[in-house]
């Protein structure tokens, strides 16, 4: 998701700035620096793209969803907020990245049962197998392996 606002910078410029959730690594697709903790704007060169996944798999593995936010500043003269927005939201500074505790949906109990009752095997949103959805399967006793003939690692219906 992104939002696009009328802002001026410190310095008095105006600026057409946009600010954007989603998930981490679809975001670092999209970025050109990071926002570093201690040394302000740094580029997303391999090494910083190597900790920023890390540290994604990291917080994933904990069952966490895993959001990150990310800004990019446009010029006013050239921004018309008609036109196909996509394609600006590219050469992002990526900001944050946070690990968000985000229950099952009420109706996932009962979608675990019908995937149980048809020996299927349930995944993640939209069909992924990320490390958030085995770690939250790991943590739901009808989700094993051993119950799913096949399968690798259990997995969480998203």
């Amino acid at each position: 998701m992104a939002t696009f606002h009328e802002m001026t910078e410190v310095s008095g410029k105006e600026v057409i700035r946009c600010y954007i959730k989603g998930a981490a690594d679809q975001l670092l697709t999209r970025a050109a620096t990071l926002l570093g903790a201690d040394a302000g704007q740094v580029p997303a060169d391999e090494t910083a793209r190597e900790r920023y996944q890390a540290e994604n798999q990291r917080l994933g593995e904990q069952g966490l969803r895993v959001i990150s936010t990310a800004r990019k500043d446009l010029e006013p003269a050239t921004f018309d907020p008609g036109a196909d927005l996509l394609p600006l939201v590219t050469g992002l500074e990526l900001l944050t990245m946070v690990g968000i505790v985000d229950p099952p949906r009420p109706t996932a109990k009962a979608s675990i049962a019908t995937a149980d009752l048809h020996r299927r095997r349930p995944v993640g949103r939209g069909g992924r197998r990320d490390p958030q959805s085995s770690a939250a399967a790991g943590r739901c006793p009808s989700l094993t392996a051993a119950r799913f003939p096949g399968a690798d690692a259990p997995y969480f219906p998203g």
